[in-house]
């Protein structure tokens, strides 16, 4: 009979070795994952602050565009007739064409309200100027003139609007100012 030779891996030694190593790359392959994860939700923070940004650069960017547009309706309902239009101011007309008239103007306003309500919705707020004190970081100022009953630095009037964005100021309102009495 020919003795097998005993084999090294059945050696307590051998096998203390052995699972040291395999503890070793465990533990390696470990940290390794925990890194891989790491820079995975790294990564996606990063997107994701990138998209809320490139978010916020759009929506800016269309707002800024329809400024212009939300000017022209506030001067085109400043500028409507306040009073009721009927065949007594405006004999010449008929009542249809009165009506056509009223509805026109309704529509208008109404226009410019939901224009509004959209923006409002997105974040964009009307910065008030009138009878407030000038502040330069929200207001630009056009001219100051003499007011008799206003102290100095007194908004007077509005010239263009001005507004915020989620708090920040995307259009500083343009204003003339009280120079005192």
């Amino acid at each position: 009979m020919v003795k097998k030779p005993k084999s090294d891996v059945n050696k307590p030694e051998m096998i203390n070795e052995k699972i040291k190593l395999l503890e070793k790359e465990n533990a390696e392959l470990a940290e390794s994952c925990k890194r891989l994860a790491a820079d995975f939700d790294n990564y996606r923070k990063r997107k994701e602050t990138e998209h809320a940004q490139a978010s916020h650069l759009a929506t800016n960017g269309l707002v800024a565009e329809i400024f212009p547009i939300l000017d022209n309706f506030r001067r085109a309902s400043e500028h409507a007739p306040a009073i009721q239009i009927s065949d007594k101011n405006v004999p010449e007309l008929s009542e249809d064409e009165l009506r056509k008239i009223s509805a026109y103007f309704d529509g208008i306003r109404q226009i410019e309200k939901q224009l509004e309500g959209v923006l409002s919705s997105a974040g964009l707020t009307h910065i008030e100027t009138i009878g407030k004190q000038f502040d330069p970081h929200t207001m630009e100022a056009i001219a100051y003139e003499p007011h008799p009953e206003l102290e100095e630095g007194t908004v007077i009037d509005e010239l263009e609007g001005g507004y915020k964005l989620n708090d920040k100021v995307v259009r500083c309102a343009k204003v003339r100012v009280s120079s005192g009495k």
